[in-house]
């Protein structure tokens, strides 16, 4: 018959149709089986007899992706939250609404599940052997993401020969890494961390950071002997100011870039023109007098917050860059700075600057050449980013575009054909339910016009541009052996490659390399150009 020719000439488009038209069941992806089974209120096993009763009676093989790909929120874990917000994309450009699928965990749960499965691993573990207890959170968007990582370090003493402790800083720390919460969103910005992980984190997190860690031995079910426990306590506990070596401090410290930070400080969008850390605008701590500026605290940030929002609301550079008020309670001189994207930005400035030279010093390139060049530059970046936004609004994750598209059309063909079974009240409420669905179907469709188009207006402008540059290079028969080719040759010899997808700039792994051989590689730089001089 058709269908079966269908299914086996065209056997994923079908399976595809049928899935959109809700005749075969959608494979659940690791977020919307952790909704299901937090939902059902079921855990791992009763989910195996879930799908195999699927199997025998009804003939689905696969309802969900498998157990592994489950467990990988995070291996032998306590209970996982998951939750959808929605949230409007580019408020500029319309108020189509998409949706950020998260999970997350308890911090205060998995620090404390992790630091009993050390000292229980640890032979003839002694709690005052502990020289310091570090949780190091970290954060980071990329590829549609947004990750949230713990990594526990534990600091042990030895004996030192006289009957104390002392610290071996040539022995290293236990250290464990462990994933707590992760959005899938296009959009990286405070609204949508707070619309999902943030409060699951903060209780946790908070309490850590104003609490203490007991270590005590406790009788364990299936356990023989007794077991370490690690509890977190806080100040209304009995032992929480007493001296023993059972109880010990925990400092929390935060890691990320510096985008990442001005979020978890309040400092939203203003990463670039105001520090992190102390409170000198971009054109104070950047002048020639290297000012120093007064450092932030967490009471002087949510103070200025208090002070921006009473009447008239404060703007501008009196605002001091701060937003609104940090989002977690750890010292804003525990937020690490972010060495590796401090060396990306000098380590990209020191290479712009050597090309610039060399095409307005020694290659003498014309002015218009070398601003077709960073148009150039800038329009790669673009495109990357608008291909970036197809990308995400084609895939099948929920909450994309394509599934958003697809939900409204099957209700709309569900709800004509329910039409005409209602009359009065009921038929009028239901064709105006079909009405505001087309409309979003309209808009949905017209928002993925939009960005094809402007796809193509980007990569028609970058052409005509390109062209230009060719037959300047032309012109000038410079085309392979330009400078900026040259140098380039140069990076590849230390295993150094501009990325195309970064518009040129160096990544992280390959600024470390600039920095290792910087003496090295631009002695061969400036050999290479008084060489071209001749």
């Amino acid at each position: 018959c058709m269908l079966e020719y269908i299914v086996m000439r065209h056997g994923d488009a079908a399976r595809d149709a049928l899935v959109e038209m809700g005749m075969l069941p959608k494979v659940l992806d690791v977020y919307e089986m952790s909704a299901t089974m937090e939902a059902a209120n079921i855990g791992i096993t009763q989910w195996r007899q879930l799908v195999q009763c699927f199997k025998e009676y009804m003939n689905i093989d696969k309802i969900s992706v498998s157990e592994d790909a489950w467990r990988k929120l995070g291996s032998d874990v306590g209970e996982i939250k998951t939750g959808v917000f929605s949230y409007v994309k580019n408020k500029k450009k319309g108020t189509r609404k998409e949706n950020a699928v998260w999970w997350s965990m308890d911090p205060r749960a998995e620090f404390e599940r992790n630091l009993a499965d050390f000292a229980n691993q640890c032979p003839d573990f002694d709690p005052k052997r502990i020289g310091a207890i570090q949780a190091i959170y970290a954060g980071d968007h990329g590829q549609g993401k947004h990750r949230f990582a713990c990594k526990n370090v534990v600091h042990m003493l030895v004996d030192d020969g006289n009957g104390g402790l002392k610290q071996d800083k040539s022995q290293e720390p236990h250290t464990v890494i462990y994933p707590l919460a992760d959005i899938k969103a296009s959009k990286d910005t405070c609204e949508v961390f707070k619309g999902t992980i943030h409060q699951h984190l903060a209780t946790g997190i908070n309490q850590i950071v104003h609490g203490k860690v007991l270590f005590e031995k406790v009788e364990v079910t299936d356990k023989e002997g007794k077991q370490w426990k690690c509890t977190v306590i806080d100040k209304e506990h009995a032992k929480f100011d007493v001296e023993t070596s059972e109880v010990v401090d925990a400092e929390p410290f935060m890691i990320g870039d510096l985008k990442y930070y001005s979020q978890m400080l309040g400092k939203e969008d203003f990463d670039s023109s105001w520090c992190c850390h102390c409170q000198l605008k971009y054109a104070e701590w950047q002048g020639l007098n290297d000012a120093v500026g007064a450092p932030w605290t967490l009471d002087l940030l949510r103070a200025q917050h208090v002070a921006n929002e009473r009447p008239p609301k404060a703007t501008g550079v009196a605002m001091k860059g701060v937003r609104e008020i940090p989002l977690f309670d750890i010292p804003v001189e525990n937020y690490i700075w972010p060495i590796l994207h401090t060396l990306i930005g000098i380590g990209n400035n020191i290479l712009a600057y050597l090309v610039d030279y060399a095409d307005n010093f020694i290659q003498l390139l014309p002015s218009q050449q070398v601003r077709l060049k960073k148009d150039v530059k800038i329009l790669d970046k673009k495109i990357d980013e608008e291909r970036a936004s197809i990308a995400h609004f084609d895939s099948a994750n929920t909450g994309s575009g394509k599934e958003m598209l697809k939900i409204a059309k099957r209700k709309i063909r569900e709800m004509k054909s329910a039409i005409n079974y209602v009359e009065g009240e009921a038929k009028e409420k239901l064709q105006k339910d079909i009405d505001e669905k087309e409309k979003e179907v309209s808009s949905l469709e017209a928002e993925r016009e939009a960005m094809s188009k402007e796809l193509e207006r980007l990569k028609k402008e970058k052409s005509s541009k390109t062209e230009k540059l060719k037959r300047f290079k032309a012109a000038r028969k410079i085309d392979a052996n330009s400078l900026y080719t040259g140098i380039d040759l140069i990076l590849k010899k230390y295993g150094i490659n501009r990325a195309e997808y970064h518009g040129g700039d160096l990544t992280g792994v390959h600024v470390k390399k600039l920095m290792e051989s910087a003496k090295e590689i631009t002695d061969d730089i400036r050999d290479y150009l008084i060489g071209s001089l001749h």
